[in-house]
């Protein structure tokens, strides 16, 4: 994982939202403890270093059309642990996309991006 925290300097922002993990866990040599531990070594940072008051850490997603078998069973581990871990800091949480596992329509088709 590769921390580009550059723009945060000149940004100032009071609340970061992160999208983070998937990239990581399609190495199948990925362990999701460890990605998650990057994750808290980043979050652990933000306010430290860029005065940050607030982060959200978003859910990784599964995916229909796995890079390897064990990929979505490892975003499911990734997401268990961060979500735990997230509970105890006073200045993150966790947020799980509802509805985005399971979509009632197909939200991916070019007329919808």
């Amino acid at each position: 994982m590769r921390f580009d925290l550059a723009k945060l300097h000149v940004l100032q922002p009071n609340e970061v939202v992160l999208g983070i993990g998937s990239n990581d866990l399609c190495d199948i040599s990925s362990d999701p403890e460890t990605v998650g531990s990057t994750i808290i070594t980043l979050i652990d940072r933000l306010p430290v270093e860029f005065s940050v008051d607030w982060v959200v850490v978003c859910q990784t997603l599964p995916r229909k059309n796995q890079p390897h078998p064990e990929y979505n069973s490892a975003v499911s581990s990734l997401n268990s642990w961060l979500k735990d871990t997230l509970s105890t800091k006073e200045h993150a949480t966790f947020w799980r996309h509802r509805g985005l596992a399971r979509p009632s329509i197909y939200s991916m088709r070019i007329e919808f991006i």
